[in-house]
């Protein structure tokens, strides 16, 4: 809701803007009320419900988490509550008042536009959640971060092999040509209709991309799409912003820091907390890595020698190299929703211990809720109010869902981690859900 913001923006909503806190069963907002506050959660989970409060038997709507808001329809229209709000956990909200948030709208153009897009995007998510309009295709980016790294081969290997372990139809197009011209593209037929019109060729850039891109997507269930990350950015961008998962591509000369920031690129260019991102080590050239590039925390997946791939389905060594990277992939098409749950290897605040036990019992738990767990290995720190700054690595074990599995089990999750809480004597244990980090 701040996005685009100035300091002097944000600094007058937080000064018309009250800190609320409700404990978890609590109720934030009853159906049928006069809507006469905004709420934006800062730190918990809050549930949406039709009527009666939300319990761990009820069914919700949505979940809501940090850095969503709340009750912004009712303000602006001047409506009564249409759904009943209520703590899953402990909740910490800014409260802002009707008449100072249509205040804050008429004197701050940004506010009033990222509102409106925040209400289109509730009212498709609602439309598609009560209409059953759940299918939607996918798009999957694959970047070479520079050029001859392998990434055209690798998007055409991860065609195929999208298309055999998902069982749904997946398209392919590569941008030949650094250039927004359809005819520098590796089109399906099927898409290439109308793109080559004299009134198309005169559409913006960043519009012919689109078209180009939906066009794809129109026409099946996954669209895989390569290009470089050297290429106009009137192309790059439409596609990463669109993309559901980005995946770069780079072989091993180059340096760490590089490719830190190809990915820190990328994520800026990514529209939805939902983008997820891989990045892949293709040895396309024979030699030594870079000495910091093998231990880089960057590197998702290494392919040794992928073998090269001309037109048509993979060779049995392709569809191998490809092994587990492949398969996560393909989870991820139909599960668009990310859970992370982060356990610690420390306890008593700043006493080690070995977490392997935690970190098996958890992606048990996660792979019973959801089908599945990966685990990563990170380093942070947090402060304690006993010891001050704490160091310490973080086993995050991941999982992918849709949305009717999460909202089942939002409830019995937040119920692990506070049962873990206890058992490992944490101060707080932290998960995350889309991207947005909760603290409990």
């Amino acid at each position: 809701m701040f996005e685009s913001l100035s300091d002097e923006a944000i600094e007058e909503i937080l000064l018309k803007a009250d800190r609320v806190s409700f404990a978890q069963g609590e109720v934030i907002v009853w159906t049928g009320e006069p809507s006469e506050h905004l709420f934006v959660v800062v730190s918990g989970i809050v549930a949406i419900t039709a009527e009666r409060p939300w319990t761990p038997e009820a069914t919700a709507w949505a979940f809501f988490k940090p850095g969503e808001c709340l009750g912004e329809v009712g303000v602006i229209q001047g409506v009564t509550r249409t759904a009943t709000a209520s703590a899953v956990i402990d909740v910490e909200t800014l409260r802002i008042g009707r008449k100072d948030f249509l205040e804050l709208m008429h004197c701050h153009a940004n506010l009033g536009f990222n509102m409106s897009r925040m209400i289109a995007q509730r009212l498709a998510q609602n439309a598609a959640r009560f209409k059953g309009m759940q299918r939607r295709s996918r798009l999957v980016a694959v970047i070479g971060v520079r050029r001859g790294v392998g990434a055209s081969t690798i998007s055409r290997a991860l065609k195929y092999f999208l298309g055999d372990y998902s069982q749904k139809t997946v398209g392919y197009a590569h941008c030949i040509a650094e250039e927004v011209d359809p005819r520098k593209w590796d089109f399906p037929s099927v898409v290439q209709e109308g793109i080559e019109d004299a009134d198309f060729a005169d559409l913006p850039a960043a519009v012919r991309v689109t078209a180009m891109v939906e066009r794809l997507c129109t026409a099946f269930d996954v669209a895989v799409v390569s290009l470089h990350a050297s290429a106009d950015r009137s192309l790059v961008t439409p596609i990463i912003e669109r993309a559901d998962e980005v995946v770069l591509v780079t072989d091993g000369d180059l340096r760490a820091g590089d490719l830190r920031e190809a990915r820190s690129w990328a994520s800026r260019l990514a529209q939805s907390s939902l983008t997820t991102m891989c990045t892949i080590l293709n040895q396309v050239h024979e030699g030594d890595l870079q000495p910091d590039l093998r231990q880089s925390e960057d590197i998702d997946y290494i392919l040794e020698h992928l073998p090269g791939l001309k037109r048509g389905p993979p060779s049995d060594p392709v569809r191998a190299a490809f092994g587990s990277m492949g398969s996560t992939i393909g989870d991820r098409m139909g599960k668009p929703h990310a859970v992370g749950l982060y356990i610690p290897t420390t306890i008593d605040v700043d006493q080690t211990f070995d977490a392997q036990a935690i970190v098996e019992k958890t992606c048990d738990f996660l792979g019973q809720c959801f089908g599945g767990a990966t685990v990563s290995k990170s380093r942070g720190v947090w402060r304690s109010d006993d010891k001050g700054l704490v160091g310490e690595d973080i086993f995050v074990v991941r999982s992918h869902c849709n949305e009717e599995k999460l909202n089942a089990h939002v409830p019995s999750i937040t119920a692990y981690m506070k049962q873990l809480k206890g058992e490992l004597s944490q101060e707080a244990m932290a998960m995350e859900i889309d991207g947005r980090l909760i603290i409990l």
